[in-house]
């Protein structure tokens, strides 16, 4: 695959058109969904989405109001074919509950 495009270099560039929360994890997965499109030859592809907890109910894919409400929100990204999942802490007070809920 390397060898493909040996001596190339790939920028893709996200224009946010409108905004409802969410816009990394669109971000990660329009970039992925467009190396794909192209058909960049890729040895893997992520997907990712936001999680975050609120009043006592964990919520998937939040939106602009969710995502301000101050809670603990985390970015999970998951690369299929080698199954590893990373998670990226967005605020203080995710890393907070982190540390509560390890405890």
């Amino acid at each position: 695959m390397v060898d493909a495009l040996s001596r190339s270099r790939i920028d893709i560039f996200v224009q946010v058109l409108q905004i409802d929360g969410g816009q990394r994890c669109a971000a990660i997965n329009a970039a992925t969904l467009a190396l794909i499109n192209a058909g960049v030859p890729l040895r893997d592809f992520v997907c990712a989405s936001s999680v975050g907890y609120l009043e006592g109910s964990v919520l998937v894919d939040l939106n602009s109001v969710e995502s301000n409400m101050g809670g603990p929100e985390l970015v999970v990204r998951k690369v299929q074919q080698t199954k590893s999942v990373s998670i990226n802490a967005l605020t203080q007070a995710t890393l907070v509950f982190i540390r509560r809920w390890n405890r």
